[in-house]
């Protein structure tokens, strides 16, 4: 039997839900439908069909990746990211290299695409990460959230007790723009917020509630508040289970997906504005996938912290990617230094990449400098996106293969990859 690769053409979409469905039990549990495959490309800017790639044996759709079109910030740099999504082969036809060949291909249409970085989800240790791995994926982070019952969320907001929520109140479409700025502007505090379009926000935000990738249920499933002054200044997103119709929930279960405000003094009281929101719509479990800021340290202490999927990444084209951070690179630069002349450089099993500074403007070329550093494939997306620093990862060790560099130039690796945080919304997982 012949396995013909080759990307999406009208009429696939039964055979790739169908596969999907017989793959991933979350999929029927969530009613996948043709519609919605179809539709979601109305919905999220990242999905197109054209980029769904299909294995096929005798007319039989046998395996499927869907390649994601993610804009991720990391400071004021926004990279082209090219995700990995719905990695499915037909148990009839595994252990053939079906999937592995769909990544590759992926891999290729990124480079087509001119996306430097492709990055997935999947379980550690699965029967996909082993694949993943293979390819040639980096380990960068593990996703976590805190969980707790309303114990957990009564001792929280006794913390939160002295912040202010009269100025709380319900996310109108008056105030979207605001709230788009918002968001825009606290993504660039971490690394992994993706920019969203206007039509992102009313679709898979204010007209429906999307819990991740297709799953999502109806606007009244989702808790949408602002906090204001004289205007508006934060907002938070969660999800109630309880009004869920589409899905099956076995627990009285509410997620906070999102907080953002360009002040962070406003991020406790809109902390205590959602949980106080979700504890009076009767949610009894509680799950928080929020960044940990030092503000809401001794609120998330009343939780426990619960490890989830792990985020790979590939770098497709490293010089590209670095000429995509150089703005965030220089800035940090100039804060630390002013401006500096030197040259570093960073190699890793995906290629060699030389900073040629110069008065604090960074020129990006392929090479190796006097002053070099080479990393692991897990070391240099943590850089990356600071998921680790340089200095941690120095005292750490195990991500640095060879070390060549003097006194200036250490100190200029620390202050271009400093420890950041790293999250991705729910809403924007693929």
């Amino acid at each position: 039997m012949e396995v013909k690769f080759r990307r999406y053409k009208s009429g696939d979409e039964e055979g790739i839900v169908e596969l999907m469905k017989t793959c991933f039990r979350t999929f029927n549990s969530w009613k996948l439908s043709v519609m919605d495959w179809i539709g979601y490309e109305g919905d999220d800017d990242g999905f197109s069909r054209e980029n769904a790639l299909v294995a096929e044996i005798d007319g039989e759709i046998v395996g499927h990746v869907q390649l994601m079109h993610r804009k991720m910030r990391i400071g004021k740099s926004i990279i082209d990211c090219g995700g990995i999504a719905n990695v499915s082969t037909h148990p009839k036809h595994r252990m053939k290299g079906v999937a592995t060949k769909l990544m590759q291909m992926a891999l290729d249409i990124c480079r087509e695409k001119g996306w430097p970085i492709s990055s997935l989800f999947t379980g550690y240790g699965s029967d996909g990460y082993r694949v993943y791995r293979k390819v040639g994926y980096a380990n960068t982070t593990f996703i976590h959230e805190y969980v707790g019952t309303c114990e957990n969320v009564d001792n929280a907001l006794k913390t939160l007790r002295k912040y202010d929520r009269n100025g709380i109140s319900e996310m109108g479409e008056e105030d979207l723009h605001a709230v788009i700025k918002i968001h825009d502007e606290y993504g660039r505090k971490i690394s992994g917020y993706c920019q969203r379009s206007e039509n992102y926000w009313r679709r898979k935000i204010m007209e429906k509630t999307y819990y991740q990738s297709f799953f999502y249920e109806g606007k009244e499933t989702g808790i949408r508040i602002v906090s204001e002054d004289d205007e508006v200044n934060g907002y938070a997103l969660s999800f109630n289970t309880l009004k869920a119709s589409r899905s099956q929930w076995t627990d009285k279960l509410g997620m906070v997906m999102e907080l953002g405000a360009i002040e962070s003094g406003k991020l406790c009281n809109l902390l205590n504005g959602i949980l106080n929101k979700m504890r009076n719509e009767g949610i009894k479990i509680f799950r928080l996938r929020i960044p940990k800021h030092e503000e809401l340290s001794e609120a998330l202490k009343c939780f426990e912290t619960m490890k989830g999927a792990i985020y790979m990444n590939y770098i497709v084209n490293q010089r590209k990617l670095f000429e995509a951070i150089k703005g965030v690179l220089e800035e940090r630069i100039i804060e630390k230094y002013g401006e500096l002349d030197y040259e570093i450089s960073i190699g890793s099993p995906y290629g060699c990449t030389k900073l040629e500074i110069s008065s604090g403007k960074i020129n990006v070329v392929e090479g190796k400098s006097k002053n070099h550093i080479q990393v692991t494939s897990d070391g240099i997306t943590k850089l990356i996106y600071g998921v680790e620093g340089f200095k941690e990862m120095l005292n750490d060790g195990r991500d640095i293969i060879r070390i060549e560099i003097d006194g200036e130039a250490l100190k200029i690796f620390e202050a271009i990859f400093p420890k950041r945080i790293f999250q991705i919304s729910p809403i924007d997982e693929w």
